[in-house]
């Protein structure tokens, strides 16, 4: 797979998400997501991780349910740096 992203932190929450909402959604998720927080996509860091799967979580309740938006901000949470 093509990495989408420079930042490989970026990258590994977008390889987490991929599978839910697919390319292009996924994309505008990310992009979204980060400038709620005050980044840009390439702009995450390690210290940004929970505000980021917050914002996640909140974001895409509406599509993957409570538990799904949980399980996937977890995931973010954990992401290895």
């Amino acid at each position: 797979m093509v990495a989408k992203f420079n930042n490989p932190i970026t990258q590994k929450v977008y390889d987490i998400i991929l599978p839910l909402l697919g390319d292009i959604m996924t994309q505008n998720v990310l992009k979204i997501q980060s400038r709620k927080i005050g980044k840009t996509e390439e702009g995450i860091s390690a210290e940004d991780l929970p505000k980021l799967a917050e914002s996640l979580k909140n974001g895409l309740m509406i599509f993957l349910g409570s538990e799904g938006a949980s399980a996937l901000a977890n995931k973010v949470l954990n992401v290895k740096h």
